[in-house]
């Protein structure tokens, strides 16, 4: 999955600005010099954009590092953290 992809899905439900972790001003950069790209090539809202945050400084940017934990226990038959995800109220799965 590329960075296109999580922007046409965050697009499609409605999100403007998506934030990203930060890799660095060089990484970070070359998202933000790509966006040009996306909205010449592809349905990307000229609205869309993007920020970076320290993953540190941001814990909004832990979730999909707990949906991704939950993911792989689920693979490896420990499937509890993914049904109290999914099962959640309020939960909302989006697939990408």
């Amino acid at each position: 999955m590329g960075i296109e992809r999580l922007l046409f899905v965050t697009n499609d439900v409605g999100s403007e600005v998506v934030v990203f972790e930060s890799r660095g001003a060089g990484e970070d950069r070359k998202d933000i010099e790509f966006m040009p790209q996306l909205r010449r090539t592809s349905r990307l809202l000229e609205s869309t954009q993007i920020e970076h945050a320290a993953g540190r400084l941001e814990p909004l940017l832990w979730i999909p590092d707990i949906v991704c934990g939950a993911v792989f226990a689920k693979l490896n038959g420990q499937s509890e953290f993914w049904v109290a995800l999914t099962k959640s109220p309020g939960a909302k799965l989006i697939e990408i």
